[in-house]
């Protein structure tokens, strides 16, 4: 199997197509004579780091397989001014002929996409539903506390919160926006019986959810890692499971 016939195969589950008019899904940077060029191991993380591209180099991987994208302008000199540290990533992969693929909104979008993955994540046995195209959720009665020793269990405590109940009083549906959650759609879907679960709030948007009484939690942006061993599980139906690394991101 070659780079290209591999992320081909993918495509047809999450078609570039898919992908909102700003992302750059897709190879950041790829081998000359990609769709010739055998595979040789894949390498699953969340983004291309130093760290990555040494474990890739001494582990033989010749396709790094990221949610968010290496590159993300139109421009390569462009994204390398205000990213100094990713010209050396970039000379490392030529020089090792290592390709860099993405799957990014066309993979969140997905009905089984990173909220779904997240929200069976921290509910394993509970039934997750589609909320909307970039959000997922679980019908469960759970009170503040509990809902918070469930996602620290999994290894992500509460960076902040706005909860406007007491810890007594339950929810009755967790809905998880992945990532940096859009204010607008959380705002549409407002209830006082729901809490929502994000990343990456900014002040503004704080602010609204403090005047509208909207109950929020915001954790950690890296529980995206959950993207990892979806792919993982997809592409060992596609490719031998010995040769597929997942690493997660220490930052």
């Amino acid at each position: 199997m070659t780079i290209r016939s591999i992320t081909q195969e993918l495509e047809k589950i999450y078609p570039l197509n898919n992908q909102d008019p700003w992302d750059f899904s897709g190879f950041s940077i790829r081998v000359k004579n990609y769709h010739r060029v055998l595979l040789k191991s894949i390498l699953l993380t969340i983004d291309v780091t130093l760290d990555s591209i040494k474990y890739a180099i001494k582990n033989d991987v010749n396709l790094i397989i990221t949610h968010h994208p290496f590159i993300f302008n139109n421009s390569i000199k462009e994204d390398f001014k205000n990213n100094n540290y990713k010209i050396e990533i970039y000379n490392l992969c030529l020089q090792h002929g290592i390709s860099l693929y993405s799957l990014h909104t066309n993979f969140d979008s997905d009905n089984e996409g990173t909220s779904f993955q997240v929200a069976k994540m921290f509910f394993e046995n509970l039934q997750v539903e589609i909320e909307s195209k970039y959000s997922a959720s679980v019908k469960v009665d759970i009170t503040y506390d509990q809902l918070k020793k469930n996602l620290t269990k999994k290894g992500y405590p509460i960076f902040h919160k706005l909860i406007h109940k007491t810890n007594i009083e339950s929810f009755n549906k967790v809905i998880f926006f992945a990532g940096s959650g859009d204010y607008q759609s959380i705002y549409e879907m407002k209830d006082p019986n729901t809490v929502f679960v994000t990343s990456d709030i900014k002040w503004n948007e704080w602010i609204l959810y403090h005047e509208e009484k909207i109950n929020i939690i915001q954790i950690s942006h890296k529980v995206e890692q959950a993207f990892i061993k979806k792919i993982f599980n997809v592409l060992s139906n596609l490719y031998n499971k010995e040769n597929i690394h997942m690493l997660k991101l220490e930052i």
